[in-house]
């Protein structure tokens, strides 16, 4: 395939102190909109997890001069999709609608920004359902596995250990005056990127958002403050942590270490050697495990983007008695990532880097989706770009610099969720020294 360069959007400064990214696309008459306010789990304060989760989920459930049902009635009418969701990093309002709708549209998206009911009687019911969906949360090893291993891992007090759900207690203990606090904390216009991608003209859309996000609240302090010293520290490194779940039949394997940093020499490298071993289908991890030895139905790593850095994470689930053998042979593949590159996997790797890039693009929804990752981590619009020129640029050479650096075995923290009964001796007969954790209340 030739290389591909992704399209980058047009930048504008509003009126407000918000920013906007734009990308006109008239071929049809649709539009998706992203609205993207920094902050998100990473600022919650202590006790507090969950709270950004929640409010969103308050806040697209009746606003303006509309209750609850009256305010799906009126998306239907135009035939829109708008739901608000909390990230680790981010406060965010989606947007899907006609070009024609557009106007009304965007006066909805405005009402649940600057104007969120938050009517008790709807906080109660939230709040309710999400502490239900915590509690089955904690029946799957998989997702409880998920969010234990970034927590483990970083730290309760990390910005980037908290769980963005939150936790059942953690979420009892929040109020309804949190939530508008959280609102105010977060929804400012200095701190909000305005991403739209279909038929749209960056004038109008200028003058439209100008006309319609007039009223923002008064702000409200940001506890806690940003503190990059205490991002240095990671509890979980170096760990095994077992979370006895009795009657599990698998066992879901989380293993974490520190990725690359912004403007790492070996980022692109580590990126490459990544989609070998365990970035994709074919890769080394999931053709051992699964194919090979039968023990998963598959078997993946990412580099997961944090603002300035990177974390890493290998995960699968396994049948509960190849437990032992499947991390044995996962750690051995894992410590011999560096040998044996060849040109066949590193055009492999650069194919995949690529294709993912196209289809992160296909389609308005999936564009919006991709500008607005950027703009909920910082990166400049044209960050992309200039990571699939370095991916296409790197060699055999800076795949095994990029191993030797990022893929240590002994700095990782290995978090397995699953039946001690059952893989605790073989566990201990292979030599994984485990320690017993509770899941957080």
């Amino acid at each position: 395939a030739p290389p591909y360069t992704p399209p980058v959007p047009q930048v504008r400064s509003l009126e407000s102190g918000a920013t906007l990214w734009v990308i006109e696309d008239h071929l049809l008459p649709l539009v998706s909109a992203r609205v993207i306010f920094d902050g998100g789990a990473r600022l919650e304060a202590d006790g507090h997890w969950g709270e950004t989760a929640l409010l969103a989920d308050l806040m697209d459930e009746a606003a303006g001069d509309y209750a609850a049902a009256d305010f799906s009635k009126a998306l239907r009418l135009l035939a829109a999709d708008l739901y608000a969701s909390g990230t680790r990093d981010s406060l965010e309002i989606d947007l899907e609608c006609h070009a024609d709708r557009l106007e009304e549209a965007m006066a909805l998206a405005a009402d649940v920004a600057l104007r969120p009911a938050m009517d008790p009687e709807d906080w109660a019911r939230i709040k309710e359902q999400h502490i239900n969906d915590l509690h089955r949360r904690s029946e799957d090893a998989g997702e409880v596995a998920t969010y234990l291993a970034t927590l483990r891992y970083h730290g309760e007090d990390h910005p980037w250990g908290r769980p963005v759900q939150g936790t059942a207690s953690s979420v009892e203990g929040l109020e309804l005056t949190d939530m508008e606090r959280a609102w105010r904390a977060n929804v400012q216009p200095e701190r909000a990127t305005f991403v739209l991608v279909g038929d749209v003209d960056i004038d109008a859309v200028s003058s439209l958002i100008d006309e319609q996000f007039d009223a923002w609240p008064e702000a409200a302090a940001r506890e806690p403050s940003e503190d990059p010293a205490r991002w240095s520290e990671r509890p979980g490194a170096g760990q095994i942590l077992l979370l006895d779940m009795p009657g599990a039949t698998q066992t879901a394997i989380r293993i974490v270490t520190d990725g690359y940093a912004d403007g790492d020499a070996e980022a692109a490298g580590a990126r490459l050697a990544n989609v070998a071993l365990g970035g994709s289908f074919t890769s080394r991890l999931n053709r051992l495990l699964r194919s090979e030895l039968g023990y998963t139905y598959g078997a993946f790593t990412s580099f997961a983007r944090r603002r300035g850095a990177t974390t890493w994470y290998f995960s699968t689930s396994v049948r509960a008695d190849a437990t032992a053998d499947a991390l044995s042979r996962t750690l051995e593949q894992i410590r011999a990532t560096a040998e044996g590159f060849s040109e066949e996997e590193l055009a492999k790797a650069r194919s995949q880097i690529g294709s993912d890039a196209v289809s992160s693009v296909e389609t308005r929804a999936r564009q919006a989706g991709s500008l607005a990752a950027l703009a909920r981590l910082s990166l400049p619009p044209d960050a992309t770009t200039a990571e699939l020129e370095a991916d296409r640029s790197a060699g055999i050479d800076q795949l095994r610099a990029a191993a030797e650096r990022y893929w240590d075995t002994e700095g990782m923290m290995i978090l397995l969720v699953g039946d001690e009964s059952l893989i605790g001796a073989s566990l201990e007969d292979a030599g994984f020294a485990y320690t017993l954790i509770e899941e957080p209340g």
